[in-house]
């Protein structure tokens, strides 16, 4: 079983998918932390002194190294939509690519724009960035979850999700 998982900053990505995969038993990889360890610093970091351009490259260098794995939850970063190879790259490998929606007011209560490269001079950006993705995280998933902050019900209703396509 391959499932990634694609949304928003803040949507709940890495919660549940961390969640998800212990549930499943599959392993887990964050698109974010395998870049970091690559890069040996941070995503901040990397924004800063290499740009977005070269981010969106590790992205797809990760997403093609990772769409390999079987038996795997891939947590993929806000930004993954924006390529669509990224996503070719994960349907051709069998992965089922599940978009976590919540609500974009949730999001920026929620969020720490400190800790966000693109939100970092600006937080109100944010609704920016999601009006200019929501129609690709939609096109591009194969299952649209509400994540409506109950992470445990959010996670057992996708593992149920999942096992019923088995």
């Amino acid at each position: 079983m391959k499932l990634a998982f694609i949304g928003m900053m803040g949507s709940g990505k890495t919660t549940i998918s961390k969640v998800v995969s212990d549930l499943l038993s599959l392993k887990y990889f964050s698109i974010d932390e395998e870049i970091e360890k690559n890069n040996k610093k941070t995503i901040t970091d990397i924004f800063k002194e290499e740009g977005e351009a070269y981010f969106r490259n590790e992205e797809l260098l990760t997403i093609s190294r990772l769409a390999k794995k079987n038996d795997a939850v891939i947590d993929c970063g806000g930004g993954i939509i924006l390529n669509p190879k990224n996503i070719e790259i994960l349907k051709e490998n069998g992965f089922i690519v599940l978009f976590l929606n919540r609500d974009i007011d949730a999001i920026f209560e929620d969020i720490d724009s400190n800790t966000r490269p693109l939100l970092k001079e600006n937080p109100e950006k944010l609704f920016e960035i999601y009006n200019h993705r929501i129609e690709k995280y939609r096109t591009y998933s194969d299952y649209i979850i509400d994540n409506d902050g109950t992470i445990d019900k959010v996670a057992k209703s996708i593992k149920n999700l999942v096992l019923s396509l088995k």
